[in-house]
């Protein structure tokens, strides 16, 4: 099983890296050079965010459904390696979003929550809590700064990750460790994390 989950994790980080070849800059003459850093910052965030949603998505719907929900073939819980079974969604996104930070060091990806049930998927400081409360409060409108940290220009986008299915809101309701258990479809259950350094 872990060999397949790897296989599973680095075809996503390969996948990740050929996309984001295909957002790399060439300065064509088509292109403003005055064009300010945090227009291309965001563009770059926003197809992370939409290419991490659609790998846990994909992971979920092809892999998850299937095999642990409608055939019972094996398992998805939060302790997979020792019960052998398969990582949960969420989880997957995580390790892809480790595995991508440790192929640059330019962007790092989290999902993060107000009321997480894994405490390392906490806020880790003020603007990702002040971009979590904004994006629980307008989902649809994601949350961009541009700040400097140490000399260094960094890009933060907060997008809100929506209760998409009944196994998301049901883990997250029944978990002993989770911080809230009311939530229902529709409802923001945290935040997909971007920074970007300049």
């Amino acid at each position: 099983m872990n060999t397949i989950l790897k296989t599973a994790i680095a075809a996503t980080a390969v996948t990740t890296i050929i996309s984001l070849a295909g957002c790399q800059n060439d300065n064509s003459a088509t292109q403003e050079q005055s064009q300010p850093p945090k227009v291309e910052a965001q563009l770059l965030s926003d197809t992370l965010h939409h290419f991490a949603v659609a790998s846990r998505d994909s992971y979920a719907k092809n892999v998850v459904q299937p095999l642990a929900i409608q055939y019972k073939v094996i398992d998805a819980n939060e302790d997979w390696q020792q019960s052998h079974a398969l990582a949960l969604p969420a989880q997957m996104a995580r390790y892809t979003a480790e595995n991508f930070k440790n192929r640059s060091l330019a962007v790092d990806i989290h999902l993060r929550s107000l009321w997480p049930i894994n405490r390392k998927n906490r806020p880790v400081s003020m603007l990702e809590t002040e971009g979590l409360k904004a994006v629980a409060e307008n989902p649809s409108q994601p949350f961009y700064r541009l700040r400097d940290v140490n000399g260094q220009q960094v890009f933060t986008a907060i997008y809100a990750d929506v209760a998409s299915s009944n196994s998301c809101i049901n883990c997250h309701n029944k978990h002993p460790d989770s911080a809230r258990n009311d939530f229902v479809g529709g409802d923001v259950l945290g935040g997909f994390v971007v920074n970007i350094k300049l």
